[in-house]
């Protein structure tokens, strides 16, 4: 770790321990200021970490927090933003207490529209796709401009496998044929 990152960290977790003394949540600002400091604090943060994404408009919560919990049956150190701060400055908050001589296990939910700026810097083993859905037409207008920011962000981390929602057609399109990909269906639950 560089001089540089070593002092960003210690900053964030100050600013991370001010909130929470004043009973704020802190989950977001010490990651905003640490990535205004060191824009490549993520690459020294994921160190020695296997990291799993959830990405997609619903879900991306409760899948986390049950693949987090699951883990940490199996993993000592399972790290995760359970608040829900899926972009850069609340990943980078739930890092920071990552040791870098140490295997660990991250189960990150990350925003759709993040997953591009988020895989720059963190190479995950595995990419869950939960669903595509137009309650999020304010944000993208249309579920495949959704779509191609996931594919986007598959682009700068290509040896991730997807794990898709295969109740969506959309997760069969030819784009993803191209990567290593498995497939869920949630439609066997409303049957069981």
């Amino acid at each position: 770790m560089t001089i540089k990152s070593k002092f960003t960290k210690e900053i964030a977790k100050i600013v991370r321990a001010g909130l929470r003394l004043t009973r704020h949540n802190a989950t977001a600002l010490p990651g905003y200021v640490a990535y205004k400091l060191d824009k490549n604090i993520l690459d020294e943060l994921s160190k020695n970490t296997k990291f799993v994404f959830v990405t997609g408009t619903n879900g991306k919560t409760m899948t986390t927090h049950f693949l987090a919990n699951i883990l940490r049956q199996h993993y000592d150190k399972v790290y995760t933003n359970e608040s829900g701060s899926n972009m850069v400055q609340g990943i980078i908050t739930t890092l920071l207490d990552n040791p870098k001589r140490e295997e660990t296990i991250a189960v990150l939910e990350v925003d759709e529209a993040n997953l591009v700026r988020i895989g720059r810097n963190i190479k995950p083993d595995y990419v869950i796709f939960t669903n595509i859905f137009r309650d999020q037409m304010d944000r993208f207008g249309e579920i495949y401009n959704i779509f191609n920011k996931l594919m986007q962000g598959m682009e700068v981390m290509p040896n991730a496998k997807i794990i898709a929602n295969g109740d969506l057609p959309i997760f069969s399109y030819d784009q993803m044929d191209k990567y290593n990909k498995s497939y869920f269906a949630t439609s066997l639950l409303n049957i069981l």
